[in-house]
């Protein structure tokens, strides 16, 4: 399209201004309706890509297995395999490790919390750089605290309550540049899980590939004893 079609396509929008924020508006709506849909389906595709690398990494610990046992049945291959770490024992003790980790234990400023509301006194807590004896003081502080958050209650509640009015064309710009702030956060999370497929893909494929390569060489180990 020429700067001249432009022009009087231009021209011919009759639109007020209202309109015209009104249909940016709408179209934002639906960018970010679409951005939201594309997000639920990366977070989808992620996790079965997590999957799918945990049952690789599953398939190469059993053929590390089967390539240990195939070595014993060699001549000689049970002394290789005293240099070398059982893999199923090597499974098992980090998986009763973890089974057998302690829980977290509370944190000293949660025991402490908690002594302190089980025990607390009737009277508000002593402000720091008072003795002890000087109860009325701390009445105080704790009184004129009170009406402060009183007073900013108030005001927040007020300043709530209060009707907005303010041109409506001007709080169309302040949503339209929202809006596109938001989009801007989620384009860079979908730029990130992007990235993040492609680190996962070339990953998982070689895995395949060294896999199928072991599995072919152990299934010709295994027809060969057999044989």
């Amino acid at each position: 399209m020429s700067y001249g079609d432009k022009a009087s396509a231009l021209k011919k929008d009759t639109r007020t201004e209202a309109e015209l924020l009104a249909s940016t508006v709408k179209s934002l709506a639906e960018a970010d309706d679409t951005t939201d849909r594309v997000l639920t389906t990366l977070h989808g595709q992620t996790e079965q890509l997590h999957r799918i690398k945990a049952d690789a990494d599953a398939i190469h610990h059993n053929l590390d297995q089967s390539e240990w046992l195939l070595r014993s049945l060699k001549p000689w291959g049970w002394v290789r395999n005293i240099f070398r770490k059982d893999p199923s024992s090597t499974s098992s003790a980090s998986s009763a490790s973890a089974a057998s980790a302690p829980a977290p234990a509370a944190s000293s400023s949660e025991g402490k919390d908690s002594k302190v509301d089980s025990k607390a006194p009737a009277q508000p807590p002593q402000p720091a750089g008072y003795p002890e004896g000087s109860r009325g003081a701390a009445r105080l502080l704790a009184d004129d605290a009170a009406r402060r958050a009183a007073r900013n209650s108030t005001t927040s509640a007020a300043a709530q309550q209060r009707p907005d009015l303010r041109d409506p064309n001007e709080k169309a710009y302040e949503q339209i540049d929202n809006m596109l702030e938001g989009l801007l956060v989620k384009s860079q999370q979908i730029n990130r899980t992007l990235g993040h497929h492609n680190e996962l893909l070339p990953e998982i494929a070689d895995s395949v590939d060294r896999d199928q390569a072991r599995i072919t060489k152990q299934k010709a180990e295994i027809k060969k004893r057999i044989g």
